[in-house]
């Protein structure tokens, strides 16, 4: 097997940014208008705004240590997950509650207005995000 870990990325730092990804689970999806964007008409997911915001972070450190050209398989699948976290832009962003997070009781609402706060991205480029992170994990784990 090839290099096993890609050239110039400490393996803590890739672990962190894989870490983070599992971390940042949806608060809530849909699917047509998203409530805290009407104009928005897709799939659509709501992030924990300090998840997400771990998931950039990471990236970036990651992204500051590819330093070499030497294109490796396991290189090849580190910068598809940059490029996933880098599409996956938020549409909408807010504090407190999110008018997309369905709240069923008075715990809910509490807990919703309390939220530091929330992204809004689309299902599918959550969903690339997710697929490029389980490629580079089974990677790591076989190699």
């Amino acid at each position: 097997m090839a290099d096993s870990k890609p050239s110039g990325v400490q393996e803590a730092t890739l672990e962190e940014l894989l870490v983070a990804i599992k971390a940042n689970i949806p608060v809530a999806g849909g699917s047509g208008p998203c409530p805290a964007e009407p104009s928005f008409a897709g799939d659509w997911e709501v992030a924990d705004r300090d998840s997400a915001e771990r998931v950039k972070k990471a990236a970036a450190e990651v992204r500051a240590q590819l330093l070499s050209e030497h294109r490796s398989p396991k290189e090849a699948l580190v910068q598809e997950l940059l490029a996933a976290v880098t599409a996956n832009k938020p549409f909408a962003t807010g504090t407190g509650r999110c008018p997309a997070v369905p709240c069923f009781d008075h715990h809910d609402r509490d807990a919703e207005a309390n939220r530091p706060g929330w992204e809004v991205v689309e299902g599918e480029c959550a969903e690339r995000v997710r697929r490029a992170a389980a490629a580079l994990r089974k990677f790591l784990e076989v190699g």
